[in-house]
């Protein structure tokens, strides 16, 4: 729900960015109805989640696909010519390993994980799919 609530402001050039407990909104002029304020106000805790998520996940991708270009880059001629290249380690800054926690972040890993956290997942591929 929250994520279709997103796609269709997002698709008439709407956007929404959290701003500590609030939500800060964006729209071209006359865009934003009051029925779009009504959705907005009634589903603003799940937005908040899911816009922090999806801010932090970003923030993850960000550093991790500056790690991936680093390591490439420091790559022999060989590796530089194969289609598929080495995933570098990774980790946040500041992480430690500690068991029960995710490896590239350290936050307590959700049962039935039991090496990456989902935002560090999400992530990866992200970063993966945008390094060059």
């Amino acid at each position: 729900m929250v994520t279709d609530i997103l796609a269709q402001l997002t698709a008439r050039g709407i956007t929404l960015r959290p701003n500590g407990d609030r939500l800060r909104i964006e729209a071209p002029e006359g865009e934003l109805t009051e029925a779009d304020l009504a959705i907005i106000a009634a589903s603003k805790a799940e937005l908040l989640t899911a816009l922090s998520e999806r801010d932090a996940v970003t923030e993850r991708a960000t550093i991790f696909r500056q790690q991936i270009e680093t390591y490439w880059r420091g790559l022999d001629e060989e590796w530089q010519r194969v289609k598929h290249r080495p995933i570098p380690p990774l980790s946040l800054p500041g992480a430690a390993l500690t068991t029960g926690a995710c490896g590239l972040c350290g936050d307590p890993l959700p049962p039935g994980s039991t090496y990456r956290c989902a935002r560090c997942v999400e992530a990866v591929r992200v970063a993966m799919e945008t390094a060059r």
